[in-house]
């Protein structure tokens, strides 16, 4: 039985009550462990989601309801034409603060609307101010999510179009047509990015990303005279270093035992008529799913007892990672094709599948 450790933080839901990456090496028969290296604080809030509502381009503007006016100098945007997601984490501050919105202004309008039926002096017929402010809010949100939006990762992808398609049927609205482009990684993005803004003559992107994003796509647009403004729509915090380093030597019990799992290696001496048996140690896998998670751990290996260049092989989600990685480590490396839990266990299946035979 291979050791897999898994260096990211288990991502299970209502619909999925199991990590998929975990699922998928399970199923393969490996023994799984994720270790969360970092903790991500969701920061976009309901003044944020309606400052950007304000402020994307769009061919046929709805007037803004006085109400929904941010003047806010921290929530004020510069026209934008399309936006970009590199994170999970960004569809997830995103969501939570569109979904406050929903909440607050569907329950407004029906309060409203209930006293309106109530009182025999008004019609019914009229519309209260509140029903005009969530219907604002729903053309405006519609027609921002239909923007072009440019993402990292096919599971963020999937994400962002499954958590708004939900959101809208919650509140028994149709989904809208989401136009989405999505790369492995922000390299490959960022030429897809340049592709269209020299094919629509779009010049002005908004970034939802994170306190420590790379600078890959904003050095790239900058560099060709594309404007970008970014927004941090979440914050990464690094664990504390004692309860993650408490976490990392509990492995010393798992290492040992990878000796136990090892291939006896038999090999008969003809000369002495002797069998001779040698222990093969399996190695461990350690799995790094971002740079920031590399920058983490780096510090705790030194003095991980289990941690040495013949007992632990490297496994990265995706170039970026490898490249980070390697300028720390000379282990043994395997790079996932795709980030998808099923490309990272191709990468390193067949040295497990060799390591049996």
């Amino acid at each position: 039985m291979t050791r897999v450790i898994l260096f990211r933080k288990p991502v299970v839901s209502k619909e999925n009550p199991v990590d998929s990456y975990e699922k998928a090496f399970k199923e393969a028969g490996h023994w799984v462990c994720s270790i969360a290296l970092l903790e991500h604080e969701l920061l976009l809030t309901e003044a944020d989601v309606l400052a950007l509502l304000n402020s994307f381009e769009s061919q046929t503007p709805a007037p803004t309801p006085e109400t929904f006016l941010v003047d806010s100098e921290t929530s004020v945007y510069q026209p934008f034409s399309s936006w970009i997601l590199t994170s999970a984490n960004a569809v997830s501050s995103l969501e939570k603060a569109v979904a406050q919105l929903f909440s607050r202004l569907k329950n407004t309008a029906k309060l409203h609307r209930d006293n309106y039926e109530n009182n025999s002096t008004k019609s019914s017929s009229i519309k209260h101010k509140s029903d005009i402010d969530y219907a604002w809010f729903v053309d405006r949100l519609t027609r921002f999510l239909e923007l072009q939006v440019f993402i990292v990762g096919p599971a963020t992808c999937k994400k962002f179009t499954e958590k708004f398609s939900a959101l809208y049927k919650l509140y028994c609205h149709t989904p809208p047509q989401f136009s989405t482009t999505s790369a492995d990684n922000a390299d490959m993005l960022v030429v897809l990015i340049l592709d269209y803004a020299k094919q629509t003559n779009s010049n002005s992107f908004l970034h939802l990303c994170s306190n420590i994003s790379l600078k890959t796509i904003p050095n790239a647009l900058n560099s060709n005279h594309t404007s970008l403004q970014s927004k941090i729509a979440y914050k990464t915090i690094k664990r504390n270093d004692s309860d993650l380093l408490r976490q990392l030597e509990t492995l010393n019990v798992h290492c040992k035992s990878s000796i136990t799992d090892s291939i006896a290696l038999r090999q008969f001496d003809h000369d002495t008529k002797l069998l001779t048996v040698e222990q093969s140690i399996r190695p461990i896998w350690a799995c790094f799913f971002s740079p920031s998670g590399v920058d983490t751990i780096k510090q705790f290996t030194p003095n991980l007892k289990w941690w040495t260049q013949d007992t632990v092989n490297l496994a990265a989600i995706g170039k970026t990672t490898a490249d980070q990685l390697l300028l720390h480590y000379s282990n043994h490396m395997v790079v996932a094709e795709h980030p998808t839990p099923e490309a990272l266990l191709k990468a390193i299946q067949p040295e497990c599948d060799d390591m049996q035979n």
